[in-house]
């Protein structure tokens, strides 16, 4: 907070019981004395209900009872002064700042009601009061209370447990450190959130690491995995290219294979085919002319004479050229024939080669466990990617914990804070003598 804050009056009056209580704020320190039960502490709980503290109700039940409206006038003082007055009547706070209209805060009974965080934006704006306090597991602006805490300590706790002069602030994680760091001026709380997350994810990257070592130096399988996959890759790799040559040519000559007895089965079918159709047709149908079945008379005219000496012409012409084509791949059977010894030869060369490949050994590795220890390879390699990957990861959150302080120099800071607050504090004791 970079303000003064002077308090000018306090009223309260009730209605119902028709009294009022009025006092006006002398220059420098003004002393609230008297007997006990004089109401010394209730007159500080009064102020601080006024301005919003729902914490003080249990403590003025008595006299809320009464119906009592209160009212403090105060001066705030940062680069310019501004009066201001602030009534609150139970659940209704009113705010006139200056010679601005007067702003309504109507049902701030609940601190968690939207019209008391409002009422606690509000304030804290014009207290220029910033600090955030970590609230389930997120930092978020600090309650009233927290503002007035350096000011008030409640007479039932003492300053030994300061922060439980309100309810709820000894639940607050790290309170003590954020409260007296920003009281002190010694870091910027905005940035604790951005910080503690990051040093959470650099522990959890920093225990994945440990975890990632620790499986890959203890686990014997993986150090010999790497040590076999060393030894037996020479030898595969010797045999996988000649024999991705030979499956290849094996391939090609296979598809020629079925190519040349396609092309011969369905000239053979196309032969047939035509041979029934000749068949047919060397039945002189021109000389039939009485029908079998009924004994009609049957007349040809000139045009089925033609076409049915065309199609019969046609038919032996396709036949010829049929069995001229048949000939000529017949005359090749000796070139399929080769074809089919050398796809006899080239499965012979891959499976020698194939059992020569499993049969082999170095150092007792045959090629099943080489191919089982693949697997072990594999997570070895993962788990030196992952490493690799976490390395980076823990040197770009470092590079961002760069720009915080550490915790070194902030304890540093906050003795020197302390032994600051402490030559301070005495000397204003010893004026009070």
């Amino acid at each position: 907070m970079t303000v003064s804050v002077k308090y000018n009056n306090f009223f309260a009056y009730s209605s119902k019981g028709k009294k009022y209580f009025n006092t006006i704020f002398a220059e420098g320190i003004n002393i609230v004395h008297g007997k006990n039960t004089s109401g010394k502490s209730t007159f500080i709980q009064a102020i601080l209900y006024t301005f919003g503290i729902n914490d003080e109700k249990r403590k003025l039940a008595e006299i809320l009872n009464e119906g009592v409206i209160f009212r403090l006038d105060f001066t705030i003082y940062n680069s310019s002064s501004k009066k201001v007055s602030i009534v609150r009547d139970d659940e209704i706070v009113s705010i006139k700042v200056a010679k601005r209209p007067p702003i309504k805060f109507i049902g701030i009974g609940g601190n968690r009601s939207r019209e008391h965080i409002k009422l606690k934006a509000f304030l804290s704006e014009l207290f220029g009061f910033t600090l955030h306090l970590e609230y389930d597991n997120e930092y978020k602006p600090a309650s009233l209370e927290a503002m007035f805490l350096p000011y008030y300590i409640a007479q039932d706790v003492g300053w030994v447990y300061r922060h439980k002069s309100f309810r709820g602030l000894d639940f607050v994680k790290n309170f003590k450190n954020d409260f007296f760091d920003y009281f002190l001026g010694i870091r910027n709380n905005y940035d604790r959130l951005e910080k503690s997350q990051l040093e959470k994810e650099k522990k959890d990257l920093e225990a994945e690491s440990r975890l990632l070592h620790k499986i890959e130096q203890n686990d014997k399988k993986l150090k010999l995995a790497k040590m076999k996959d060393e030894v037996f890759a020479e030898k595969t790799n010797e045999y996988i290219k000649p024999y991705k040559e030979n499956k290849s040519k094996l391939i090609e000559l296979e598809k020629e294979y079925l190519s040349l007895c396609n092309k011969i089965t369905l000239l053979e079918e196309s032969r047939k085919v035509l041979r029934r159709v000749k068949r047919s047709l060397s039945n002189d149908i021109l000389a039939d002319t009485k029908c079998p079945t009924c004994s009609q008379h049957l007349s040809h005219s000139v045009e089925d004479t033609y076409s049915y000496l065309q199609d019969l012409n046609d038919t032996d012409q396709q036949l010829e050229e049929l069995s001229r084509n048949i000939r000529n791949l017949k005359d090749s059977q000796g070139m399929l024939n080769s074809v089919i010894n050398e796809i006899n030869e080239k499965k012979k060369v891959v499976e020698k080669e194939y059992y020569e490949l499993l049969e082999y050994k170095v150092d007792n590795v045959t090629l099943e466990s080489w191919l089982n220890n693949k697997v072990s390879v594999k997570l070895s390699v993962q788990l030196e990617r992952r490493l690799g990957e976490i390395t980076s990861k823990i040197y770009e959150v470092e590079g961002k914990l760069s720009k915080f302080k550490t915790d070194e120099i902030v304890k540093r800071e906050r003795r020197s804070a302390s032994y600051t607050f402490k030559s301070i504090f005495e000397k204003h004791v010893s004026e009070l003598k």
